[in-house]
């Protein structure tokens, strides 16, 4: 998927979540971030002389773009540190 879109993709995953669970998009924000992480463990875990390593790395590269989107969204600081959060309060 191109990375223009990652917002589409989102947001119509989102209203779809949204309309089973009003009021639950932090709990959709952290679910999306947990599948993706556990993707990208799961990715950066296997054997590199496998097969089908020019595919994980295609993939990899394609999760690693969505979680930066991911982050530029994330309200509830799913991601960030204590000391984070306080630096980007402050700068505020």
């Amino acid at each position: 998927m191109p990375e223009l879109e990652y917002s589409a993709f989102y947001q119509y995953h989102l209203a779809y979540f949204l309309g089973k669970h009003p009021g639950g998009e932090g709990e959709f924000f952290t679910f999306v971030w947990q599948i993706v992480i556990r993707r990208i463990n799961f990715i950066e875990h296997k054997n590199p002389f496998n097969s089908s390593h020019a595919l994980d790395m295609e993939i990899l590269e394609k999760l690693t773009t969505f979680q930066k989107y991911l982050r530029s969204i994330d309200q509830w600081h799913t991601q960030k540190t204590l000391p984070e959060i306080i630096s980007d309060q402050i700068e505020l």
